[in-house]
Order: structure tokens, then sequence, then C-alpha cells
């Protein structure tokens, strides 16, 4: 594994250079390097500290020497600095060494023993002092108070809102769910969650298909991933599939084949072909089935170490 060199910038300056690579690409005009450094006349290593930012956090990326702006990430910028800003923060609530942090500060750890052991789970090149320093700073731009708790119960959930430090509690919610299995689940598949957990109130239909989305790209990314399963549309065909090869446990099968049906309840398709309309999903229905998605993924996860836990 790669050791991680946390990006180390101002985040005020950061969302100022994305403000203004967003200026010229809306107007299919790119930028290098070099020009952003001679725009800003600032030092070349503070300002190659801000777009080593935006670059970590998949913000822009390179093309040759140009950059550019992410595609997802250009549909939802606006040019203001409030809308840089959010974005910014939504990557940096999701990045698991920083929910990890979190984490250990909610259950009562210190500073010091929360970094170290950050930097020890994902192999990162600073110094624990740096890592403090550097996740201090951003709680302070995103406004994150921690508070000392040991378990974030599932009832908890119906509180939350959109806000970025609910977003935060979401992660860590994920990260206690998951346990030792959360650092190496495709940092999509959390997205995908976190967002199931936060609209599950709002948009129930949404909230099941994006967790059953999760469930799917889990089984494809993480738990079965050198099994071609390219001829499989949706949870339904994989659980056969599974069910063929062997690959899972049959009662496995068996709640994946009910949960695949289920996502199909969501926005995942319109009007039921048999019963000639569409399905209505409550919020708490909504809720059950994004825990029993969590709870089926870690229980594949323990199956591939021989262990039967649901």
């Amino acid at each position: 594994m790669n050791k991680i060199n946390l990006p180390d910038a101002n985040i005020t300056y950061v969302c100022e250079i994305l403000e203004y690579l967003f200026t010229f690409e809306r107007r299919d005009k790119f930028n290098t390097e070099k020009e952003v450094i001679e725009y800003f006349n600032k030092t070349p290593n503070y300002t190659k500290n801000a777009i080593f930012f935006l670059s970590f956090f998949g913000i822009v990326h390179f093309e040759d020497k140009i950059i550019k702006i992410d595609k997802n990430v250009f549909k939802k910028i606006d040019g203001t600095k409030q809308k840089s800003l959010l974005i910014i923060k939504n990557k940096i609530v999701k990045f698991k060494p920083y929910v990890e942090f979190y984490y250990f500060l909610s259950a009562g750890k210190k500073e010091e023993d929360s970094s170290k052991l950050v930097k020890k789970i994902y192999e990162i090149k600073q110094e624990q002092t740096k890592i403090n320093k550097i996740f201090k700073e951003w709680s302070k731009v995103l406004k994150v108070k921690h508070e000392i708790r040991t378990t974030i119960a599932s009832q908890e959930l119906e509180s939350l809102n959109k806000s970025l430090n609910n977003e935060l509690l979401i992660s860590q919610f994920l990260r206690e769910q998951f346990g030792n299995h959360y650092k190496n689940i495709n940092s999509d598949i959390m997205d995908d969650l976190a967002e199931s957990i936060k609209d599950y109130t709002i948009d129930s239909k949404k909230s099941v298909n994006d967790a059953g989305r999760a469930l799917e790209d889990f089984l494809r990314l993480d738990f079965a991933k050198s099994t071609n399963l390219t001829k499989c549309a949706g949870i339904v065909q994989i659980s056969n599939t599974f069910n063929t090869e062997s690959i899972s446990a049959k009662k496995q099968n068996g709640i994946l084949l009910g949960l695949g049906n289920i996502r199909s309840m969501g926005d995942a398709h319109g009007i039921d072909n048999k019963e000639g309309e569409r399905w209505a999903i409550n919020d708490s229905s909504a809720l059950i089935y994004i825990l029993i998605v969590i709870k089926t993924m870690i229980s594949l996860l323990e199956y591939k170490k021989g262990n039967l836990i649901f």
C-alpha cells in the first residue's frame, strides 16, 4: 500500500483557486499549474499545495499539464465561495482517515493517540503531530465539534439533517457499523450509504435506491471482484450467480434476493409491471432496509473469513 501524503493547504485559498479554475473552464478555457501560480503571485509551493489539495480529493485532475475540474464537481459548482467551500467540506467529512480520527476522539481517546492510530492504519507519511494539526485546521474551517460517546445508536439517525456536522456523524456511524472492514470498502459505496441515511426521511424511495446501489457496487467491487458479473443486471441476478457458483451461503443469497426485490420498489424502477402501479415506501422501512444492507455486507465479508455471522 502506498503511503498517504495528506494535503496541507489553506482551505480559503483552495476555494479561491477552484473559483478561478471554474471561471475559465465554463468558458472552455483551461489553466496549467504554472499559469495558476503566475496569476495568484504567491510562493510557488503555497499554490502547488492548494492545487494538490484539490487533486487529492478528486475535485480536479490533470490532463497532460492542463488542470480540469471533475465533471461531477463541475455540475455542482457555481463560482461562489460558499459553493466551493461546501464541495470541499463534503469531501473532507467523508475522508476515511479524518472520520476515523473523530471516531477515536468520540470514543474518548486523546488527540495524540487518535492521530497515532490513524497514521498507522492508513500509513500516512506525516508525523502524528502534523496529522493532528491538519485535521484540527480542517475542523476549524468546518466548525466541527466532537463529543465523547460510546456508540451512535440507530435511533439517533432519525434526528440527523443535512448539516455538515451531522454528515460527519453519519460517517462515524458507518465506521462504527463496519468496524475493521471500514477501511477497505470502496469510498463511493460509503458515499451512497451516507446519502441514503441522509435522505431516508425526505425521499424514502431514493434512499432505498441509493442503499441498493451501494449493495450492488459492493458485491461487484469489494466482495466478488474476481467473479465475472458483467452479464448480471442488478442484485437479484447477482444473487442467482452466487447461488450457482457457491460464492456465498444459501441463506445469504436468499437475503440478497429479498434486498434486490425491495430495491426495485424504489426509484430503480417505475410501475410494477404485474401490479400496474408504483410502490410506496415508508421512511421507517427505508431505514430498516439501509441497516439490513449494512449487516448483509458485513455478513458477506465475515463469510469470506469463514465466519457465519449476521
